[in-house]
């Protein structure tokens, strides 16, 4: 019984010092952005994001996640 109580007192440890999920606004804390040839993909952590001025461009018929590339706009 000590045991379970050991590894539920560790995984209770483990939740309150876990960092927060980022949100929408975090991007720009995480990573480097990326140019225009390079690749970019908003669906992994982290994102690999267009710098300003540039648009993520996916080929027609991409599947769902897969990798874009940036553009200028």
């Amino acid at each position: 019984m000590k045991f379970l109580a050991g590894i539920l007192l560790f995984a209770a440890a483990s939740l309150a010092t876990a960092a927060p999920a980022p949100g929408d606004h975090d991007y720009d804390h995480y990573g480097q952005c990326q140019w225009a040839g390079e690749r970019c993909n908003y669906s992994i952590y982290p994102a690999l994001e267009c710098c300003p001025h540039h648009t993520c461009y996916y080929p027609p018929g991409s599947p769902p996640g897969a990798d874009g590339y940036c553009c200028e706009d």
